[in-house]
């Protein structure tokens, strides 16, 4: 689970720093709030082309996987949660 979601901002991160020339920290900052659906202004765009196509493949591509890998964490940490009990509920 995190590898794959690693995969998929590493290699966002990688191609903006590569295609867009960006500095490192505003490629992934780019590649992660792009796949969040907030609509998160980030002031940064794609301007070729090619990185044009790319941003399409890769939110097309990569926001249900985010979205499922999130939906899963989400899962497991309310899974755990559960069984918890506060201090109030044990005395």
């Amino acid at each position: 689970m995190f590898t794959t979601l690693f995969f998929i901002i590493f290699s966002g991160t990688m191609f903006y720093k590569g295609a867009e020339g960006w500095h490192w920290l505003d490629a992934m900052y780019f590649s992660v709030v792009s796949l969040i659906p907030t609509g998160v202004e980030t002031g940064l765009y794609p301007t070729s082309d090619f990185s044009k196509i790319f941003t399409m493949i890769y939110l097309t591509s990569f926001s249900k996987s985010s979205t499922s890998i999130i939906g899963e964490m989400n899962a497991s940490l309310s899974y755990f949660s559960v069984g918890v009990q506060t201090s109030a509920e044990i005395s």
